[in-house]
């Protein structure tokens, strides 16, 4: 029988069947960067303490079924090599186990301590929108090896942000995102990340765009003075328009081109590339995007300060302040190397 749609896929076996949830998956809407004074509830300490010794604690065990891991997906690609499936081995060993500055990165970005993706790798399907192969074949595949997918929200953790199904990021990035625990009855349910693209030279232009642009946009959400609903006409809301404005203008001109020249090459079988030029114009019209937002959390500095009286109150908005103008220094910096390496000369 030919399984067509995911929605049947309560119906199959390769995914566990328990939904409860974990208190480690709880959102915390209101969790602040973790070098500040927050205590845990265990050790006194702070919780960034607390998440650097968890991780030391349980890197060796991370390394161990990370090998476990990588060696299925070896063999796994081996015996599906004629759908069209690869993989690099070296590569996945190397980048396995997610660091621990990664970890608290994204529990401080995600408000959330549940990461799914501490122990994580990369494979190569030649045409990842063949959803019946990917659900017939290569779920059931993964079962044989041990790995069943998990649950999030009572439902499988996989996701096709693919053209024509839930859609690429804004990036213009494509792949398939699923999260796989070891099958069995023990509790300590690892998460094992795995991550579907078109082939090696998708995921170098993957990690071309993350180095060159992603890393440091993502940066924005380090802002003290970014929020996700502020309210309209407010300096936040201002702010948060420019840091579009940006992102979606850095989107454009450089991660789109990326994406779409290795898609190209290895889904189409197109060898003619998209040129990537910048020009001074649009150099010109990212600074003053960054003339804005610098100007607009001015503004919003001015306006807390009104609002406040106590010495110890003032002295740490203005830690926040000058912290947030060292971060868009930063964050401009960067971006600026990036338009400088594809200026049209």
């Amino acid at each position: 029988m030919i399984i067509s749609s995911l929605s049947l896929v309560p119906n199959i076996s390769y995914y566990p069947q328990n939904n409860k949830i974990s208190a480690s998956s709880l959102i915390y809407k209101n969790l602040q960067p973790l070098e500040r004074d927050l205590v845990s509830f265990t050790s006194g300490k702070s919780i960034k303490d607390d998440l650097y010794a968890q991780h030391a604690k349980s890197i060796n065990k991370y390394k161990v079924e990370a090998n476990q891991y990588v060696a299925a997906l070896a063999s796994i690609a081996d015996d599906l090599k004629g759908y069209g499936v690869s993989f690099d081995i070296d590569s996945a060993k190397a980048n396995a186990v997610k660091s621990t500055d990664r970890v608290i990165e994204k529990v401080e970005s995600s408000k959330s301590f549940d990461i799914r993706d501490k122990i994580r790798a990369t494979i190569y399907v030649k045409n990842p929108y063949d959803k019946n192969f990917i659900v017939n074949t290569f779920l059931p595949k993964m079962g044989d090896y041990g790995y069943v997918l998990d649950n999030k929200d009572g439902k499988p953790d996989i996701d096709f942000r693919l053209n024509g199904f839930n859609g690429p990021t804004k990036s213009g990035y494509e792949d398939i995102q699923m999260r796989f625990v070891k099958s069995g009855k023990s509790k300590n349910k690892t998460k094992h990340e795995l991550i579907i693209v078109f082939g090696p030279e998708y995921n170098k232009a993957k990690h071309l765009e993350h180095q060159q642009v992603f890393s440091h946009t993502r940066k924005f959400k380090k802002l003290n003075t970014y929020f996700n609903s502020p309210e309209p006409n407010t300096p936040e809301f201002k702010a948060r328009r420019y840091i579009d404005l940006i992102t979606d203008k850095l989107n454009s001109d450089v991660s789109r081109p990326l994406y779409a020249n290795a898609k190209n090459k290895e889904f189409f079988n197109i060898k003619n590339q998209e040129r990537i030029e910048i020009t001074k114009k649009d150099k010109k019209l990212i600074a003053g995007y960054f003339h804005g937002l610098q100007e607009e959390i001015k503004q919003y500095y001015y306006n807390k300060a009104k609002e406040i009286s106590n010495p110890a109150l003032v002295k740490e908005l203005n830690k926040e302040k000058l912290a947030d103008y060292a971060l868009l220094r930063e964050i401009q910096a960067g971006l600026n190397d990036t338009l400088d390496l594809y200026m049209k000369h």
